[in-house]
């Protein structure tokens, strides 16, 4: 064979290995999925593994994409348009190896280790607080919880036992006794103060927490609602000026009224829903474990377990739906007629009496669920009010007003109405105001002119008080005066209100 003959030959050899190389289909290691590939021709797309399974599309020679998977030695598994498909492996370059990131996303990332994962996510930071939690409050009240487990199991084997005997029904029995053994447990925790105290502690620490903002809304409320206030503390005005000025400042009153709805809705719907529905609530269910009426059940247990069902439909079912309604109602009543939160200083007797219901609590007196109009002659004869809890405190801690050494602040949202300022009154009208005045001038002005509130500074104590008028018992009644809750500065915790608060709106 001359030299031209092996060149040839060599030629030949050559082109067959090349397309035996191309022939065979390039396969990877199964654990170095995903990899970036090319098509080298026009590629068809199926929806499996082979020749026979429907074609769903084709790609491009040329086209870049990402081979997942070897499925077979001549068909590898892609993503194409969101789902499964496969391509043959002949036809395709196979680039580079890829991370699963780049393929997909952060739905598949490397996986982390357990806790790392469970402690990155905010649910897992919940779960752990929560855990924390639960483990403080076994060790806080684990003689209380031994007790209960002690009872239930006492109680329940009571009843199996019985029901075994008289009924051959063990299991039955168990579950009756477990449920009467976990009622005396509660009633025995609830009347020694540990859950009452607990829910208590609870309630007053997150409302002092979270209500200094809104405090601080209420007094810019107070404060836009007459921005000239302190321009008029004392009877600077001429006389003759005084009836335009009050016009001009009534209407723009009325303005500032409008301007600042979003305002008085925000302050409405913290105060009477949040507040006052989280102090109801709690004062029902208290009223529901602890009863303050013999006949439902206080001083005996038997009697206790026996109207247990009732208590729990009277105050959580019936009383607690309408405190929700009137909730709802004065909400949307503040809207239209302008309310702001006032406090009012008092003593605790005085102050279960004005906020307590009659019909629920029979010890509270015959005047429960209503003020009583005061005749001290600073601002006229009626019910006062503070605009600052401070100033409330000082009469609280008045010796001369107090009946008991409890002093307590009475938190209202109060609607007062046409309100006159005593230096913008007639000369005789303001003389009429402070501690040698003559309060029967002054509520008879406002009942002439049809003003409900008199508003003055005192100069001595300095600070604005609000006399809301009452000559006629006309402005006691509950929907211009309605208490959110009673404050003990003794104890420095809301107090409760055996039975729970009256109602504004239902006589029940």
């Amino acid at each position: 064979m001359n030299h031209r003959s092996h060149i040839i030959l060599l030629t030949l050899l050559l082109s067959l290995f090349s397309m035996t190389v191309q022939a065979t289909p390039q396969l990877k290691r199964g654990d170095t999925y995903p990899w970036l590939v090319e098509a080298r021709t026009n590629l068809n797309v199926r929806s499996g593994p082979g020749m026979g399974y429907d074609k769903l599309g084709e790609l491009n020679r040329g086209a870049k994409f990402y081979a997942l998977n070897q499925r077979t030695n001549y068909w590898i598994e892609i993503q194409y348009h969101g789902q499964q498909a496969f391509v043959s492996s002949e036809y395709i370059e196979f680039l580079y190896q890829v991370k699963p990131q780049s393929v997909y996303g952060d739905k598949e990332k490397k996986p982390q280790s357990p806790i790392l994962s469970f402690l990155s996510s905010t649910w897992g930071l919940v779960k752990v607080i929560l855990i924390i939690i639960a483990i403080l409050v076994v060790l806080a009240f684990k003689e209380e919880i031994g007790a209960l487990v002690a009872t239930v199991l006492v109680f329940a084997g009571i009843g199996a036992l019985i029901f075994w005997i008289i009924f051959r029904n063990a299991s039955l029995g168990g579950i009756i006794g477990a449920i009467v053994g976990l009622l005396i447990w509660l009633r025995t925790i609830v009347d020694l103060g540990t859950i009452g105290g607990v829910l208590l502690y609870i309630l007053t620490s997150g409302y002092f927490i979270i209500s200094f903002p809104f405090y601080c809304l209420n007094r810019l409320q107070f404060f836009l609602s007459e921005p000239w206030r302190n321009a008029f503390k004392y009877d600077n005005t001429s006389e003759e000026n005084k009836p335009a000025l009050r016009t001009v400042l009534e209407i723009l009153k009325i303005l500032l009224y409008i301007i600042i709805t979003p305002l008085r809705l925000l302050n409405a719907v913290y105060y009477n829903i949040i507040v006052h529905g989280l102090v109801v609530v709690y004062d029902l269910f208290m009223a529901v474990m602890v009863p303050c009426n013999e006949k439902e059940g206080k001083g005996s247990f038997w009697l206790w377990l026996l109207m247990f069902p009732w208590r729990v439909v009277r105050y959580l079912v019936i009383h607690g739906v309408l405190s929700i309604i009137e909730c709802i109602i004065w909400t949307i009543i503040d809207i239209f007629i302008p309310a702001i939160t006032l406090y009012h200083g008092s003593d605790l007797t005085a102050g279960q009496a004005i906020v307590g219901s009659r019909n629920r609590n029979k010890s509270l007196s015959w005047k429960s669920g209503t003020f009583t109009a005061s005749k001290s002659s600073w601002g006229g004869i009626g019910v006062y009010f503070a605009s600052s809890r401070q100033v409330a405190l000082r009469y609280a801690y008045d010796p001369n007003r107090l009946s008991d050494s409890n002093p307590v602040i009475i938190v209202c949202r109060v609607s007062p109405g046409r309100i006159i300022n005593y230096a913008l009154a007639p000369n005789q009208v303001y003389c009429a105001a402070g501690q040698y005045g003559n309060p029967a001038t002054l509520n008879d002005y406002g009942q002439k002119h049809h003003f409900t509130t008199g508003e003055w500074w005192n100069g001595r104590g300095g600070y604005w008080e609000y006399c809301l008028f009452d000559w006629k018992n006309l402005y006691n009644n509950r929907w211009r005066i309605r208490p959110l809750y009673v404050y003990n500065d003794r104890t420095h915790f809301i107090q409760h209100i055996k039975g729970g608060m009256a109602h504004w709106t239902f006589k029940l």
